[in-house]
C-alpha cells in the first residue's frame, strides 16, 4: 500500500512474512527502489507488474534473513542482478538460509549479492536519497534517508515504539547505536516520516518521545 508521497516519489510498504518485516518500495515515475526484499517474492513481482514498475535497484538496509528472503526469486525472474549490500553485511548474509530453516522452517533462494559501490549512490541520487552507514544493529546496517530531510527508511535501527523489543540484545553496538539516534535527531525535524523495519510509519519526533530502545541506548550510554 502507499504509505507516503511528495512531488513525484511514492512510497509503498508490503508486509509478507510470519515477522511482519517492512519492505518498502520507492517510486519515482515508472522507475522504482525496492529495500528489503522480506519474503514472497512472487506478490512483489506481481505488485511491481500491477503498478508497472521497473526495477532500479534492489537493495537491504542489512542481512538478517527476514530482510532479504525473496531477493533471491527477484533475480531469479530477472528483475534485478543482485542484491545491494553493506559489504560488513556478508558475512551475516551468508547465514541468512540458516536462520530461515531454524526459524521459518523453510529455506530461501540467495541471491547474488552486490556490495554498496558508486553506482547504487548515483540510482540513490535520482530517486533523491542518500544512503549512511550506521552499524548498531548488525556491523553493516545502513539506512536511508530524503535528501530534503522529508522521511527516513531505517531498517531495524527503528523498530515502531508501539511493537514489543528486546531491550537488551548483545550483538548490538550501543555506541554506534546511539550516534544513529543522536544523528537522526540532530539533523531531521520531529515532523519527518520515519518508515521501520517493523511496525507502521511513525515520525522522528515521536519515536524520541516513546521509542523504549532508543531511550534505554541513551540510558545505558549515559551510565
Amino acid at each position: 500500500m502507499l504509505v507516503h508521497q511528495d512531488g513525484d516519489r511514492c512510497i509503498h510498504q508490503l508486509v509478507h512474512n510470519e515477522i511482519r518485516t517492512n519492505c518498502f518500495i520507492v517510486q519515482r515515475g515508472q522507475q522504482a527502489l525496492l529495500i528489503d526484499p522480506s519474503d514472497r517474492a512472487d506478490l512483489l513481482l506481481a505488485y511491481l507488474q500491477a503498478q508497472g514498475l521497473q526495477l532500479a535497484a534492489m537493495l537491504a538496509t542489512h542481512a538478517h534473513f527476514d530482510h532479504v528472503a525473496a531477493a533471491g526469486g527477484i533475480v531469479a525472474a530477472g528483475a534485478a542482478p543482485a542484491l545491494y549490500l553493506h559489504p560488513l553485511d556478508l558475512p551475516e548474509y551468508k547465514r541468512a538460509n540458516s536462520y530461515s530453516l531454524m526459524l521459518f522452517k523453510r529455506p530461501i533462494q540467495v541471491a547474488p549479492a552486490q556490495p554498496f559501490d558508486a553506482a547504487l549512490d548515483a540510482v540513490l541520487r535520482q530517486f533523491g536519497l542518500g544512503l549512511r552507514h550506521a552499524g548498531g544493529h548488525t556491523r553493516g546496517s545502513c539506512w536511508l534517508h530524503d535528501l530534503d530531510g522529508g522521511f527516513l527508511i531505517t531498517g531495524d535501527l527503528v523498530l515502531h515504539h508501539a511493537l514489543k523489543v528486546n531491550l537488551a540484545d548483545s550483538r548490538e553496538n550501543l555506541a554506534e547505536f546511539g550516534a544513529f539516534v543522536d544523528t537522526v535527531q540532530r539533523e531531521f525535524a520531529p515532523a519527518a516520516v520515519l518508515l521501520p523495519g517493523h511496525g507502521a510509519a511513525t515520525t522522528v519526533g515521536q519515536e524520541a518521545a516513546l521509542n523504549r530502545k532508543w531511550a534505554h541506548v541513551r540510558e545505558r550510554l549515559a551510565a
